[in-house]
């Protein structure tokens, strides 16, 4: 199978000849070439959605957006609809009360934060996968380290009622030498599979005078098997996908 994590960069007019006006046709161009089987997107909003629904009639594309009025931006999973029959939805904040929506922990930044989850069958594996796709507070690292805390509680709670493969993705928006980030690389039940990367933000190859990051991850736990995890580069003389790479793994369940 195909994972994939993709930070779309939410739909800014400020990025100028990179709005998303402006990439959307390449960004439905790869991913109908690449056909992955689950994408964890991050940065969708309403109008990005239902473009992506429109020219991706394949998928189920699931989230709603991360404020007490479910709107704003999303991190919705999507999975194909001829490989995987949805079995289990959840959505929770990243928050002291994670089942109130627009709920945030008290030092954090500006916006609230999600985490999706969906449990898939896999229709001619006959096995089922969770996975998890969530976009971290840009702004302290105390709200990332709550938001991981609580991200690895949930899987640990759902862990114990089925075990069953799992993928944890998304923008981290830490690197891995960051203080918060030592519980995740402390577990031994997950694996990171991107620590072969330099960075994965790149500000639109310097279109924003910001240094690049390694912030975007895909970790699994011991029952999937990878077997390629790359990043999907534009090729000459097309428009980026994004202001980060979008990072594909290939693996076996």
């Amino acid at each position: 199978m195909k994972i994939v994590t993709f930070n779309l960069r939410f739909d800014n007019p400020k990025d100028g000849p990179f709005a998303f006006a402006n990439r959307k046709e390449e960004v439905i161009r790869r991913l109908r070439e690449e056909m992955p089987d689950v994408v964890g997107f991050q940065e969708m909003r309403d109008e990005m959605q239902a473009y992506m629904e429109a020219n991706l009639p394949e998928y189920v594309i699931l989230g709603h957006g991360r404020t007490a009025e479910f709107g704003g931006e999303h991190c919705p999973i999507a999975y194909r609809k001829d490989k995987y029959k949805l079995r289990t939805f959840d959505c929770f904040w990243l928050s002291d009360t994670p089942n109130v929506p627009g709920s945030r922990f008290k030092v954090q930044g500006s916006h609230p934060r999600i985490c999706n989850m969906v449990c898939l069958y896999d229709i001619e594996e006959k096995k089922s996968i969770r996975v998890y796709n969530t976009h971290l507070d840009n702004a302290t690292s105390e709200a990332r380290r709550d938001g991981l805390a609580l991200l690895l509680e949930k899987t640990d709670e759902y862990n114990k009622s089925e075990k069953m493969p799992v993928f944890i993705m998304g923008d981290l928006n830490a690197e891995p030498h960051f203080p918060e980030f030592a519980q995740m690389l402390a577990r031994d039940d997950y694996q990171d599979v991107t620590t072969h990367f330099e960075f994965t933000y790149h500000a639109f190859h310097g279109y924003y005078d910001e240094p690049t990051e390694k912030i975007d991850y895909i970790f699994i736990n011991d029952m999937v098997k990878p077997l390629e995890c790359v990043i999907w580069e534009s090729p000459e003389g097309h428009i980026c996908l994004s202001d980060h790479y979008p990072i594909s793994l290939t693996c076996e369940i």
